[in-house]
């Protein structure tokens, strides 16, 4: 199919990568390296080769990719369509993100609290044993179970429905977007470089859900978006180029 509107495939291109980036996503998820059941590692009586080899390959070839590129996608979609970035624009879009992201977000987080207390109350013996009982929750246990429970369990900066961290994160970003918006205006792309350079030092930022690498990915997506640049086409010379040295390297194996 030929594409004369540049939008028109770059929205394709994004519903395209939309399901694969989202089983990459789940795919971080299954690791089974720190599952505890019952107090015991479930990977100290389990030889899985078969498996640590396919996730291994996967999460090295494809799945570091998927949460970069969300991130990516929703900075380029937050201000594709924005000539002016002011208070009414803003509150608009914090709106239907409250709608599209606030609202499951929190649905999600309540369905594995629901889950955790029938766990507690009915196999217990199946559970890690890291987590107070539900039914023992304070307001403040109530409260971080939506934002970050490792102040109970010592693990990783994660909500109760540990996946949804990336969701956490990019409502902190878009609640932070007037920065974004500045700093790529104003700064054109030095703003990014030094979100970079943030990222790649590897700074955690001032709080929970404050991510460097969100702040990043998410601002170098607004730069397309604010410039009305093509993303795709930008990308395009390194897909060919990359095409055109392994189809080099698949010559030269066949010569030999």
């Amino acid at each position: 199919m030929a594409y004369t509107d540049p939008r028109k495939l770059q929205s394709d291109v994004i519903t395209f990568l939309r399901f694969p980036l989202a089983v990459g996503v789940i795919m971080i998820h299954a690791s089974l390296s720190d599952i505890t059941v019952n107090g015991e590692l479930l990977t100290e009586s389990m030889s899985l080769k078969v498996y640590d080899f396919v996730y291994g390959f996967m999460r090295t070839a494809f799945m570091q990719m998927a949460v970069p590129l969300f991130f990516f996608f929703s900075g380029y979609l937050f201000f594709c369509k924005t000539t002016n970035f002011g208070p009414k624009e803003y509150g608009q879009k914090l709106k239907k993100r409250a709608r599209t992201l606030l609202l499951p977000y929190i649905f999600w987080n309540l369905v594995m609290i629901a889950i955790m207390y029938s766990g507690q109350v009915l196999l217990p013996g199946l559970l890690s044993g890291n987590n107070i009982m539900i039914a023992d929750y304070s307001i403040k246990d109530w409260l971080m179970s939506f934002w970050d429970i490792s102040y109970r369990t010592g693990g990783l900066h994660l909500p109760m429905n540990g996946s949804l961290w990336f969701i956490r994160d990019l409502m902190v970003v878009m609640i932070l977007s007037p920065l974004i918006w500045m700093a790529v205006k104003y700064l054109k792309y030095w703003g990014v470089v030094v979100l970079m350079l943030a990222w790649f030092s590897g700074w955690c930022g001032p709080f929970t859900g404050f991510s460097a690498g969100a702040m990043f990915f998410f601002a170098a997506g607004a730069w397309f978006g604010i410039n009305k640049v093509d993303f795709v086409r930008r990308i395009k010379p390194a897909y060919y180029y990359i095409r055109g040295g392994l189809h080099s390297d698949c010559c030269a194996s066949q010569c030999r």
